[in-house]
């Protein structure tokens, strides 16, 4: 499908040193990224917070995968972060580890899912986060937090409807067709980055992956 909005996307090539930021962040806090994996797969076996073949190992590439927006300025000038759809709290429970000077809301509609996850989050000890079970378009937040969000919504859908919050930017994990969800009415209302992670690394999980920035006009 011919991408109509090229010409209004700025598109960056990840170099190999901006993603070596992301490995820094990844081998760093490596033992408590194995412990999350762990937990995940416990919890997996009875509320199916992911797909029922993925091992430990490949949650660890989805959390790698999770970190990718510390490569923006958005991400470190963020004091709140609300990970929409968080699921099994990707992105946005590996992110509050890397960053701890930020307060990270997790939110899904999926009940099981968010007590699950809340047990990750005390047995982890983590303190700078929670989950909440809401629609994300019900979340009332000041002072503009930071969006991010993983495979969990399709942009023209999220955006069709009407939050109770503003915020400052938004940072989504999308696949290569990211732009089929873009409308006429998102290019007018966002400045839009999509940042393509395969040029940063050799590592085929990455591949037509993108994380697309989407800023306010």
């Amino acid at each position: 499908m011919e991408n109509k909005f090229i010409d209004q996307i700025e598109v960056v090539n990840v170099s190999r040193e901006t993603f070596e930021e992301i490995d820094w962040y990844f081998n760093k806090y490596n033992a408590q990224f194995k412990e999350y994996a762990r937990q995940i797969n416990w919890w997996n076996a009875k509320f199916n917070l992911v797909s029922r073949n993925t091992n430990e190992a490949m949650l660890l590439e989805h959390i790698r995968h999770s970190l990718t927006p510390c490569i923006t300025e958005d991400f470190w000038k963020a004091k709140l972060i609300v990970d929409g759809g968080t699921g099994s709290g990707l992105p946005g429970l590996p992110l509050s580890l890397i960053h701890d000077e930020v307060y990270v809301k997790l939110v899904d509609v999926n009940l099981k899912k968010i007590t699950a996850v809340k047990q990750i989050i005390g047995s982890m000890g983590l303190s700078n986060i929670e989950a909440v079970c809401e629609p994300i378009e019900s979340i009332k937040e000041d002072n503009k937090p930071l969006f991010v969000s993983k495979h969990a919504f399709k942009l023209d859908e999220l955006f069709s409807k009407k939050h109770d919050t503003e915020y400052s930017s938004y940072l989504f994990l999308k696949g290569a067709d990211y732009h089929e969800e873009l409308n006429d009415d998102l290019i007018k209302r966002f400045s839009i980055k999509a940042f393509n992670l395969q040029t940063g690394t050799h590592l085929s999980f990455f591949n037509h992956k993108f994380l697309v920035q989407l800023t306010p006009q």
